[in-house]
């Protein structure tokens, strides 16, 4: 009966190994990527829909409310915003606005009662006492400036 060399059961072993790695590192990417395309990128922050803001805001006082829109954003921004939010213990403080498919009446209101712009992608709402303290429209430049702004505007 012929032996078996052992290097054709490291080379089998280290195979089976590479194989597993491989699979659950594409299912990974995969699994990123279909929350990228499905607009579930921020699933870690709770949404607020426009029509509960008011009570929201009355409910909670300080908050932060973090506006984009899931079809034209910029979802690195996004992403980025989220990373940080979530990394540094504010997601109980910030909420999300997704202003797909809002009523343009709706919006008017709402940027009528507190005095916000027109922006509708990667703003940051900030609130102390129920008004509104600071609006901030990130871009790829001062994203990475998140925490600064929540620190000077919103507090430890």
């Amino acid at each position: 009966m012929r032996q078996i060399p052992v290097k054709n059961y490291v080379l089998a072993v280290f195979i089976v190994v590479s194989t597993i790695l491989i699979t659950l590192i594409s299912a990974n990417i995969y699994m990123d990527r279909n929350d990228y395309n499905n607009k579930n990128y921020l699933k870690d922050l709770n949404e607020i829909k426009l029509e509960e803001i008011d009570n929201y805001i009355v409910e909670a006082h300080d908050i932060m409310i973090y506006v984009t829109n899931s079809e034209s954003t910029n979802k690195i921004i996004d992403k980025k915003f989220k990373d940080m939010i979530k990394n540094n213990d504010y997601n109980q403080d910030v909420v999300y606005l997704n202003l797909n498919d809002i009523d343009e009446l709706l919006y008017k209101a709402f940027k009528d009662k507190y005095g916000v712009s027109d922006t509708k992608n990667n703003t940051l709402f900030i609130f102390k006492d129920g008004k509104l303290t600071k609006e901030i429209n990130f871009n790829e430049k001062n994203i990475s400036l998140v925490l600064d702004y929540i620190k000077i505007y919103y507090g430890e």
